[in-house]
């Protein structure tokens, strides 16, 4: 049968439930922030370098984790999803998503970094 990729999320910590899946996720995207944040935070200055820094760590994860850690944790040979031409769409559909991840990420890592406006700036611009 089939299963959602969120409740596949979740087996990875001995759950079936697609809250679980979803929890455990949004957890592990916020620690993944974290150590991008780490690393390449201060090379990622501009939207254009965060961008492709993005694109580079979304797909880094894809295939650290959807490719390798989460088919073995599964029970499943590493790249799994590749090799099964019915899971191809899946996987592709998985890259995808990272990506999007990383350039979202980015993209507000360096807005969150930009300097703010001075009080007296702000008010000049008014």
């Amino acid at each position: 049968g089939r299963v959602s990729m969120m409740v596949m999320i979740a087996m990875v910590v001995r759950s079936e439930s697609i809250v679980v899946g979803w929890l455990f996720h949004l957890v592990v995207s916020a620690v993944f922030g974290a150590i991008y944040g780490s690393f390449l935070g201060d090379r990622a200055r501009t939207y254009a370098s965060g961008a492709l820094y993005g694109v580079g760590y979304g797909i880094f994860w894809w295939v650290g984790g959807a490719l390798i850690a989460m088919p073995v944790l599964l029970g499943m040979a590493p790249f799994a999803s590749l090799r099964m031409p019915e899971m191809r769409p899946v996987a592709m559909g998985s890259l995808a998503g990272h990506i999007l991840w990383g350039i979202i990420l980015a993209e507000l890592y360096v807005r969150l970094r930009q300097p703010r406006l001075a009080a007296g700036e702000a008010g000049r611009l008014a």
